[in-house]
């Protein structure tokens, strides 16, 4: 009989109970895998995070106490400033060594983390090495004034302080760029340790929305630091009546890629950038220049396409189904999954969000692509909706549900599928289906 590693599924196991925020049952399920990895970092930052979120600060105080020396020991630089935030919070003032993050700059830069640059990383962009090539004080001021966004089931629409940069610390969360809500320019997914950023020149009407596809943290470094790091001055050292730059928020790693000469990337891009043109001062009264993203006839690479079918990206253990519309670019709506088989599926949308497309919608074909757990490859395939359904009695009046039935897959990828079908628990009907942004 072969043990089975707990790390493996304990992801599946925690989704329900941390959309419902029961944060007592994340924390017995998370239990065994602390037992059987008592080094990891992330299930033990998770845990700790829990216990913050459950309103047990000593429980969480013991815990961060652990993990700073393993943070540190492992070299992970923001894991390590991370938790001697939270350790800033819990701790009285009176035991609080003010040369703490001194000590923490010059550990890491005798490992040589302030030499450590990677691949496209570029200037004024936030990184180990940019942190700590900051001397003393203002290290030690940046490291004061950064925050972390604890757990949070629900999606977070961002429209203020997009100046601000935020790094993945554990967890998995997907992100969306957009112009108001009916336009999405750039989405994808953040891992851990990845950057979701904001690059100045968009207009003041960007949205960026994030949404913990897995439990997640953040480290939140506000637009002061950005503005350091940049060589730039921060808000509070403009001119009265001045207007900051508007900002583009676009998720991206430390190694994204030129973005500027690049075309835009693809969902699941890793990094992510949108940055608008440059206009020097001397072309305010100069024709104004198109942005070449919407002007063809001048564009560096081709605009963003409409999307050419309709598409469903379903997560099993979330149980999350996001619909994209043929013909647009409009941001996916978000549903959920209620059945599966290898034969056939059933998707719950809200009802005012399709039931103007239910002619079109029916005996239409459907891309689909499963995320079937992290530690599998996504399984493409394609369906066809059979019908469309809004019975239902209270909470379900606003509800529409798709039957989609799977066309013929190969053999292994229709057990794979079975396989997810006797897996597969279907998510609490009674949370809101918030339309992703």
């Amino acid at each position: 009989m072969v043990q089975q590693n707990p790390a493996r599924t304990f992801w599946e196991r925690l989704l329900p109970h941390y959309r419902r925020r029961d944060w007592d049952r994340c924390l017995r399920e998370l239990r065994p895998v602390l037992d059987a990895d008592e080094d990891a970092l992330g299930p033990r930052l998770l845990c700790a995070g829990l216990h913050l979120a459950a309103a047990q600060p000593v429980l969480a105080l013991l815990q961060y106490e652990t993990l700073l020396p393993l943070a540190v020991g492992q070299a992970d630089f923001f894991a390590a400033i991370a938790v001697q935030r939270r350790l800033d919070h819990l701790h009285p003032a009176s035991v609080t060594h003010p040369k703490r993050y001194e000590v923490l700059r010059k550990w890491f830069i005798s490992l040589g983390r302030n030499r450590r640059v990677l691949p496209g990383e570029r200037p004024g962009e936030l990184s180990e090495s940019a942190l700590l090539d900051l001397d003393s004080a203002e290290f030690t001021h940046v490291m004061e004034r950064c925050t972390l966004e604890g757990l949070e089931p629900d999606p977070r629409t961002l429209r203020d302080g997009l100046d601000s940069c935020r790094v993945v610390l554990y967890g998995r969360a997907t992100w969306s760029l957009g112009l108001g809500e009916q336009v999405t320019l750039l989405e994808g997914i953040a891992e851990p340790g990845q950057v979701i950023a904001v690059d100045p020149g968009m207009n003041s009407g960007a949205v960026l929305s994030i949404t913990a596809e897995l439990p997640s943290e953040m480290l939140v470094f506000d637009a002061e630091t950005m503005a350091r790091l940049r060589g730039a001055p921060g808000p509070a050292a403009r001119p009265a009546g001045a207007r900051a730059r508007p900002a583009s928020p676009a998720p991206r790693d430390s190694a994204a890629a030129d973005a500027e000469a690049a075309p835009p990337p693809s969902p699941r891009v890793e990094a992510a950038r949108v940055v608008a043109p440059r206009v020097g001062p001397a072309s305010r009264s100069a024709r104004p220049s198109p942005d070449p993203r919407f002007e063809p006839a001048l564009a560096s690479h081709s605009p963003s396409e409409r999307r050419r079918e309709n598409r469903v990206a379903i997560s099993l253990a979330s149980g999350v189904a996001r619909l994209g519309l043929i013909d647009t670019r409009v941001s996916p709506l978000s549903g959920r999954m209620t059945q599966l088989s290898a034969e056939r599926l059933e998707l719950v949308f809200v009802r005012s969000e399709l039931r103007h497309l239910r002619t079109r919608l029916e005996g239409s074909c459907l891309g689909l692509q499963f995320n079937l757990g992290p530690d599998q490859p996504v399984l493409p395939c394609t369906g066809r909706v059979r019908w469309t359904s809004t019975l239902g009695s209270g909470p379900e009046t606003n509800e529409l549900k798709l039957e989609v039935e799977i066309l013929p897959l190969r053999s292994a990828d229709r057990d794979r599928l079975n396989e997810a079908g006797r897996r597969f628990v279907p998510g609490d009907p009674g949370g809101p289906m918030e339309r992703a942004a």
